[in-house]
């Protein structure tokens, strides 16, 4: 049996993930019969290193290839006249919208921003005053809540260190008021959208 990490407790999770479903409630324009092939194809994960780690060629190679339905659905909105950061920032603005509206996550949601007031490098979103963990499946009444809590949350922080990457790579956004996994994807993020995507 595989052992997910958003079923860790939320301490312990190595990474944040997230796989896109229908692009259409994603993605603004009439061309949006051109994505339909990438529904559920687009993932993205943020990486298991310490900030600032440099990739070699290699390890980025890797890392490009597991972006290709990211970086397809770039090249479309290339074709439809929109720059890669433009997509980018639609997609990942669009998806967090939705996340930030699903009731089951707010309060969690809530958590963090309240504690990135304090510590914009904060992601502990799963505890609140004496409680370590209101995630578990002790303080939501079941194990089930508590897993798909943390794999929504998971998915949620997944785009906020990509929403947070592409805003420090556009100047908006300092490495201090960051997440450091948002930091660690700058370099990938800059090579995805560095390539000739026309």
């Amino acid at each position: 049996m595989a052992t997910y990490g958003f079923t860790l407790p939320p301490e312990l999770e190595p990474i944040f993930t997230l796989r896109l479903g229908d692009l259409s409630h994603l993605l603004p324009g009439d061309g949006l019969a051109q994505f339909s092939d990438l529904n559920f194809q687009v993932s993205l994960s943020t990486l298991p290193l310490p900030s600032g780690e440099e990739f070699d060629v290699a390890t980025r190679r890797r890392l490009l290839r597991g972006l290709l339905p990211l970086r397809q659905l770039l090249q479309r909105g290339v074709s439809e006249g929109q720059a890669p950061e433009q997509t980018l920032g639609s997609l990942m603005a669009a998806a967090m919208s939705l996340c930030e509206q699903d009731p089951v996550i707010q309060p969690f949601i809530e958590a963090l921003q309240l504690k990135r007031v304090r510590n914009a490098k904060s992601w502990i979103w799963w505890s609140q005053g004496e409680v370590a963990d209101i995630s578990s499946g002790q303080e939501l009444s079941s194990q089930w809540r508590s897993d798909v809590t943390r794999l929504k949350m998971s998915e949620y922080m997944c785009l906020v260190c990509y929403w947070e990457a592409l805003r420090l790579r556009a100047g908006q956004l300092t490495a201090e008021q960051v997440l450091p996994q948002a930091l660690d994807l700058l370099p990938l993020l800059e090579s995805m959208l560095a390539e000739d995507l026309s």
